[in-house]
């Protein structure tokens, strides 16, 4: 027995010493030749052999899945497989790895980057916690952490992070699990993700337990005990319950592990999640053999072993044997633990999972040393050993391959970003050259529409001048031919003294008709040319009116008009020159344009802060299509009056020009045979 313990405590020290060195080299490998890039890839979808595909896998698939898809788009064809696979991993592992491996061959024909690392990350996860096939699992998380950094995914990346680790815990590299947990806490730390956090907390904890650190791991899970009840998640408290109760149990602390058993179980049943209520049941089949209730552990184990062979899952199954194996070599019914431990060992062996290979020899080991066979303890031991080798051995082959792995992933994200970078630089090439063509050809449609607006301008311009000239040719012309032949007349010493005073009136009225006319030409031209200075003060309104008034007194006389004001705002601030050439006109077009007998109406208001002047007339009114034209700045057009008089139609125009100075307006209203109404809006305060 002895000979036996001496055995056992030589290798723990030898295991311990592999383990330290194993995780040396770890730390090394990664120092060397770990460098995690994350480019960023624009994400494009090239139709490369897509029926193809399709045709290769539809015709195994059953005809409501087919008739499903059959109106898909490419996209959605990926994505529904890719759930279907998840969805079905618990109860038809096998049709869910093969609807996973289906979504990324698609996923992969179309260029689909992101759709492909998912599949590819739930076909891993579906291979090592429902399969358990490690060697299986591992190349797809490779695949699907290169999809993630192509992407820049940093939320696939910290989930295939930590499945990697879950994959190398499983195979007992507690080394290579820590450096995949530590990597997912990174990245979901950075991005404030709870749930990828909680898991991460697991990951740690299991390995900190394998490696008997009880303490530190009961930290970690109760951390992702807490994170899950934050975020209401209760399928991961139930979980947590079950890894707290487990490590208690490891840790001897019997009442603590059972308790928490039972939170798990409940919870597991409220939920009807199978597969967690039969490792609940398997811990608390442990926890009652300790206590020696035999009949009770074995109730826990066979309802245990009845959830799993429900769900075909052979690895829990393998735990479930075991206990009962022990439960029997302590009611000393020898053959029938020994062919469950067989069982188990067959299972094992099928499975191809190591740790659970070494747990059988364990089991072995404990069932022969209760039933005091030391031989058999001795040859169990030498198994035990050389399982425990293979495993070390593959370990470090583990290591080897994973560090080569990331050294390939390295090398062909380089490459790509390498390819990135060419594509990135054409493009700019090619977008520079397009902006400068742009630019130049909008500088030229620009310049050719600033030349056509100024050629219109221009013709405008000049027909506008050329009838200016006429009119101003004809009607200066006009004066001076009436000029000269009243002064003939004068010549004559025969006129009598009341027909030479009749000229002589004729004389003073042409004269200033003329003198107005100049006026008029001189103020337009001064004020196009921007001579005619604007300078505001206060005026009195009343003044100026009646001042104009006396100055047409003669015609107002001649066509025996009623001029009346209504001025009930008299004092406004405004440019006085340009103030009674704008009134002048206004009235002088109102005498013109009105009867014999007519009215004229002047009147001021203050309203809206805004002063309104009107001059209303009981004339001849205006055309309403040529009201709409008549302020406009090409409009020249001579009009004779009611009683022939003549201008050059400049009035309106030059009215129009200097209340537009006051930051004002001109509008009319007008209506044929019923006279014409002029409003002047200027602000109160200029």
């Amino acid at each position: 027995m002895r000979k036996v313990q001496n055995l056992l405590f030589n290798y723990q020290i030898k295991r311990n010493f592999r383990k330290l060195h194993h995780s040396n080299t770890i730390k090394l490998f990664y120092k060397v030749f770990y460098k995690p890039h994350i480019p960023f890839i624009h994400k494009s979808i090239f139709i490369i052999f897509f029926i193809t595909q399709v045709l290769a896998f539809s015709g195994d698939l059953p005809d409501s899945i087919s008739n499903k898809v059959q109106n898909l788009s490419p996209i959605q064809k990926v994505n529904y497989y890719t759930e279907l696979s998840w969805n079905l991993r618990e109860k038809d592992t096998e049709s869910a790895i093969k609807y996973g491996k289906i979504a990324i061959h698609l996923a992969d024909s179309l260029k689909l980057i992101k759709e492909y690392g998912r599949a590819s990350n739930f076909v891993g996860a579906i291979n090592i916690h429902y399969l358990y096939n490690n060697s299986a699992a591992i190349p797809y998380f490779h695949k699907a952490l290169e999809a993630a950094l192509l992407t820049n995914d940093s939320t696939s990346i910290g989930y295939v992070y930590n499945n990697l680790g879950d994959a190398y815990y499983l195979t007992g590299n507690s080394a290579l699990a820590l450096d995949y947990a530590n990597l997912s806490m990174k990245i979901f730390q950075s991005i404030n993700d709870s749930i990828g956090i909680a898991y991460c907390h697991i990951n740690f904890g299991l390995v900190n337990r394998f490696e008997k650190q009880f303490d530190l791991a009961l930290e970690h899970f109760y951390k992702a005990l807490e994170v899950r009840i934050k975020v209401n998640n209760a399928i991961g408290i139930a979980s947590a319950y079950y890894e707290i109760a487990l490590t208690h149990f490891y840790n001897e602390e019997f009442e603590t592990a059972l308790n928490f058993f039972q939170k798990s179980l409940k919870l597991n049943q409220e939920l009807d999640n199978k597969r967690w209520m039969a490792f609940n049941y398997n811990g608390l089949g442990d926890i009652y053999t300790h206590y020696g209730d035999y009949k009770e552990a074995l109730q826990m184990y066979d309802e245990s072993i009845k959830l799993n062979q429900e769900r075909n899952h052979e690895y829990g199954i393998i735990s479930n044997l075991l206990g009962k194996a022990l439960v029997h070599s302590r009611l000393r019914q020898i053959n029938l633990g020994k062919s469950e431990l067989n069982e188990a060992l067959q299972i094992a062996r099928k499975l191809k999972v190591s740790q659970k290979l070494l747990e059988v020899h364990e089991a072995f080991i404990k069932f022969y040393l209760n039933i005091n066979d030391v031989d058999s303890v001795e040859s169990h031991f030498e198994r035990y050993t050389a399982v425990y080798d293979s495993i070390y051995s593959k370990q470090q082959f583990e290591t080897l391959s994973e560090v080569q792995s990331k050294f390939t992933i390295n090398q062909n994200l380089e490459k790509i970003n390498r390819n990135l970078e060419l594509q990135q630089q054409e493009e700019r090439y090619l977008i520079t050259t397009i902006l400068f063509l742009l630019i130049l050809v909008s500088a030229v449609l620009f310049k050719y529409r600033v030349n056509k607006k100024r050629n219109k301008e221009l013709k405008q311009l000049n027909a506008t001048k050329d009838k200016l000239f006429s009119i101003i040719a004809h009607d200066l012309r006009n004066p001076f031919f009436s000029l000269m032949g009243q002064i003939d007349l004068l010549k004559d010493k025969t006129l009598s003294t009341e027909d030479r005073e009749q000229i002589i009136t004729n004389l003073d009225q042409t004269t200033k008709k003329t003198y107005t006319l100049l006026e008029n030409l001189l103020n337009l031209s001064a004020s196009k040319r921007g001579k005619i200075e604007y300078s505001p003060t206060l005026l009195n309104l009343e003044n100026i009116i009646a001042e104009i008034i006396d100055s047409l007194d003669p015609q107002l006389k001649n066509k025996s008009i009623i001029i009346e004001t209504d001025l009930q705002q008299k004092v406004i601030k405004a440019d006085k020159t340009m103030l009674e050439i704008v009134f002048r006109n206004l009235i002088t077009n109102a005498i013109k344009f009105n009867k014999v007998g007519g009215k004229i109406i002047v009147t001021s208001v203050i309203k809206n802060n805004f002063v309104n002047i009107k001059v209303i007339d009981t004339g001849i009114g205006i055309d309403p299509k040529d009201q709409k034209i008549i302020l406009s700045e090409d409009f020249v057009n001579s009009q004779v009056g009611t009683a022939g008089e003549k201008g050059t139609g400049l009035g309106l125009s030059l009215c129009k020009e200097f209340i537009q100075k006051h930051n004002g307006k001109l509008k009319i209203n007008s209506e044929l045979g019923k006279g014409s109404e002029f409003i002047i809006t200027l602000p109160q305060n200029i």
